[in-house]
C-alpha cells in the first residue's frame, strides 16, 4: 500500500518515559568523570533550558559528547528494565496506524532497547521502521537521510519530539514539527522555538494528524 503521510517520532521523552533512567545514567557518568550531578531540585530549571544550554550547564565539552553518549547508551540499556511508554501512547500510535499513516522512530537509543519497549507494550509491528543508535548531535542530518532513503517527500512528513533540538532537527530537514510537553522540555521553552504544532497530551496528536484541519495549538 502506498503511504501518503508519515509521522516520525523521537523515542526518549516522546514515546517512552525514560527521563528518570537517563538522569540516573548521567549521574553515574558524572560521578565517574567528575561532571555536575543532576539533583531532583534541578529538574524544573533544566527542563526550561534548550538542549545546548543543558550541555553547557552540566559542563560537557564537545569533544566528550560522542564517547559519553556511547557509554551512556550501554549503561541506560542495563537499567531500563520497565520499558514503559507514556500513558495513552500505545493507543495513540495504534489508532494512527489504523488510519493509514506510516510510522517511524528516529532515536539515539539502542535498537534492541526500543524494540524491547515496543514489544512489552504490545506495539511491535506498529512502526514501519526504526532508525536507532544515532549520535545526538547528528539528528537533523539523520532525519534528512531517513527521508531520502525511504523516498518521503518533505510535505509528507511530520517529526514529533519533546526537546528544542527536535525542533531544530525538523527545521534542518525541512519538515514540520509537532512538540509534546510531557517529556524533557517545558511548554514555554518549546513555544519559544516555534514548533508547527504543540500537544499537551497524546490524544491531541490525533487531532494534529487529522487529514483535514486541526484543532491543536500551534506554536
Amino acid at each position: 500500500m502506498l503511504i501518503d503521510k508519515w509521522i516520525i517520532f523521537d523515542f526518549d521523552g516522546t514515546l517512552a518515559d525514560t527521563l528518570p533512567v537517563w538522569v540516573d545514567t548521567w549521574n553515574f557518568l558524572a560521578n565517574k568523570y567528575g561532571y555536575k550531578i543532576i539533583e531532583s531540585e534541578d529538574y524544573p530549571r533544566l527542563k526550561a533550558m534548550s538542549s545546548l544550554a543543558i550541555k553547557a550547564e552540566l559542563g560537557i565539552p564537545w569533544r566528550r559528547l560522542l564517547p559519553l553518549e556511547r557509554e551512556g547508551r550501554k549503561k541506560f540499556a542495563e537499567q531500563f528494565a520497565s520499558h514503559q511508554l507514556y500513558p495513552g501512547i500505545a493507543e495513540m500510535v495504534k489508532k494512527l496506524k489504523q488510519q493509514g499513516f506510516g510510522l517511524a522512530i528516529l532515536t539515539s537509543n539502542a535498537l534492541e532497547t526500543v524494540e524491547a519497549c515496543l514489544k512489552s507494550n504490545h506495539c511491535d509491528g506498529v512502526f514501519n521502521f526504526i532508525y536507532a543508535g544515532n549520535p545526538l548531535f547528528e539528528k537533523g542530518g539523520k532525519l534528512k537521510k531517513l527521508l531520502k532513503e525511504h523516498n518521503i517527500g518533505l510535505s509528507q512528513a511530520i517529526y514529533v519530539g519533546d526537546e528544542t533540538r527536535d525542533i531544530d532537527a525538523g527545521r534542518l530537514a525541512g519538515i514540520r514539527v509537532a512538540s509534546v510537553t510531557w517529556g524533557v522540555n517545558t511548554k514555554e521553552i518549546l513555544l519559544a522555538h516555534h514548533p508547527d504544532f504543540l500537544a499537551e497530551k497524546p490524544e491531541q496528536l490525533l487531532e494534529v494528524f487529522k487529514p483535514r484541519g486541526s484543532s491543536s495549538q500551534r506554536g
